[in-house]
């Protein structure tokens, strides 16, 4: 597989990488358990956590502003989807703080859903959009230094090697 084929398909991966996570996240926050989906956030979380930490840690080592600035921004995003998700997760944990007895009524269950199923979204989406926003971002940055360097190893034309 040539650098360009396999360029362009990790860029591909992230849009579905997010929008699966996405679906995975509102899916699990709205039929799991507390005690089921706590892991499912947490570990998102810490995911994107990670993934910030490295971006940040990447930009200090970069040798141009440019390239400093993108990882940056990766980092950025990254940050910005893991306190979103961790905005869904304590939103979830309020809902969970509803007495079952109250929901017990088909309506009230149905306004409490109705109340807290725009919130799960709106923020499990930004939180979406923020991770493909970086990892656009990142996937670029990356590819461009590892087609550089491969440009730069090349032999030149009329050379023996």
């Amino acid at each position: 597989m040539t650098p360009q084929i396999a360029s362009w398909l990790s860029r591909i991966v992230a849009p579905i990488a997010g929008i699966g996570g996405l679906l995975y996240y509102v899916s699990a926050i709205t039929t799991d358990s507390l005690a089921e989906f706590f892991g499912v956030g947490l570990a998102a979380f810490g995911v994107l956590a990670a993934l910030s930490a490295t971006c940040f840690t990447q930009a200090s080592a970069l040798k141009t502003d440019e390239e400093a600035r993108a990882a940056s921004f990766a980092g950025e995003k990254f940050l910005h989807a893991s306190i979103l998700l961790t905005q869904a997760l304590i939103v979830r944990c309020g809902e969970s703080l509803i007495p079952q007895s109250i929901r017990t009524h088909a309506v009230v269950d149905m306004v409490c859903m109705l109340a807290f199923l725009p919130l799960y979204l709106a923020t499990a989406s930004y939180a979406a959009y923020s991770f493909v926003h970086g990892m656009e971002e990142l996937n670029a940055l990356l590819w461009r230094r590892w087609l550089g360097r491969l440009e730069v190893a090349k032999p030149s034309p009329g050379s023996d090697d």
